[in-house]
């Protein structure tokens, strides 16, 4: 395995409003703090299991991340922030559970301890895009959100960006949050919207492209995608479209069932590079930002896609002080598995 290295740098810290008195419970839907999630029902059902998902993936992480299990990887991390380590949350019993609000948003739970809410992005749902970080759930409560019109969450109207912040600003309560793609652009606004309620931030590539308009690789990609959405004559064409306006070469897949529910919410999707990111409300935030190398990728997606997306991560790691990982991986890099998951740890246990 080649050389490893990790570099700090000094940044600011925001200090913590009225000492955010606490209660003694803070885990997410725990039973003893029925406030910290807009729950109306609550149904406790079986561990489900579910094969491995063959998504590439690589590392990001603060102290302790060892990067013992990739055989290469580019780690640049800039901490500095040092916060006394917070009580832990209450355990409970493990198990997976849905909880339906008051539009039906349906969430589910695995695990006991800390909790991690985790917001996916386009084309997926909760439990299909984060399978292989369930071996978080031995320490931590994993919360993972279907977006409205997504898996179990029922649509109500086109998909929107500042709707989901909300679903997701109720969940937060002391929380690690992670967002990937449009997830992460949902997470940017979410955190903002309640930052005394975030441990950690963590995006993964968020499309947050009206912070680099005038970019002529950005606005090629936009075009790309506004096309793809205005002449796709169904999901499973939008999907086609879709992947081609990043670059990649792609052939039509007939889908059904939970696939065509989503690609049908991805073509309604409210466009990302709309959402206004309050740049000064997340200053402070311990973030990191999460991005691919593009080395396995063909040279178009690297030089359309991964160029559009690269551009919004070095403004997010400039603006925010955040840490940051540069990963051998394409846009989607946290189905890798253990050594993303292990990374996620370190940056995590560093907070």
């Amino acid at each position: 395995m080649g050389r490893q290295w990790l570099s700090r740098a000094p940044r600011r810290r925001r200090d913590s409003p009225g000492g955010l008195c606490r209660r003694t419970c803070r885990c997410l839907g725990c039973d003893d703090d029925r406030s910290s999630i807009p729950a109306r029902d609550v149904r406790r059902e079986s561990n489900g299991g579910g094969a491995a998902l063959p998504w590439i993936a690589v590392l990001a992480g603060g102290r302790g991340c060892l990067l013992q299990r990739v055989p290469t990887a580019i780690l640049a991390v800039r901490t500095g922030r040092t916060n006394p380590r917070r009580r832990r949350h209450c355990l409970r019993p493990r198990y997976s559970r849905r909880v339906q609000g008051a539009v039906g948003l349906k969430v589910t739970t695995w695990g006991t301890g800390d909790p991690a809410v985790f917001v996916h992005g386009s084309l997926g749902r909760g439990e299909a895009t984060w399978k292989e970080q369930r071996p978080l759930a031995d320490s931590y409560r994993l919360v993972l959100v279907d977006r409205r019109g997504f898996g179990g969450s029922p649509g109500d109207g086109p998909v929107d960006f500042d709707r989901d912040a909300d679903d997701v600003a109720g969940l937060l309560e002391d929380t690690h949050l992670v967002g990937h793609s449009y997830g992460g652009v949902v997470s940017l606004l979410a955190a903002a919207r309640r930052p005394e309620a975030v441990r950690t931030l963590t995006v993964i590539e968020p499309p947050a492209l009206g912070l680099v308009r005038g970019n002529p690789t950005v606005e090629e990609f936009i075009a790309g995608v506004q096309t793809a959405v205005e002449e796709a004559t169904d999901p499973s064409d939008y999907r086609l479209r879709f992947r081609r306006a990043f670059g990649f070469p792609a052939r039509r897949e007939e889908l059904t069932g939970a696939d065509l529910d989503a690609a049908w919410s991805s073509w309604h999707e409210r466009p990302p590079w709309e959402a206004e990111i309050p740049l000064d409300e997340l200053r402070g935030l311990r973030t990191l930002v999460v991005r691919g190398d593009w080395s396995d990728a063909g040279p178009r997606a690297r030089e359309l896609g991964g160029a559009a997306l690269h551009a919004v991560c070095d403004v997010l790691e400039r603006e925010l002080e955040a840490d940051s990982a540069t990963l051998p991986a394409a846009h989607n890099p946290q189905l890798l598995g253990e050594p993303f998951n292990e990374c996620l740890r370190g940056f995590w246990d560093s907070a």
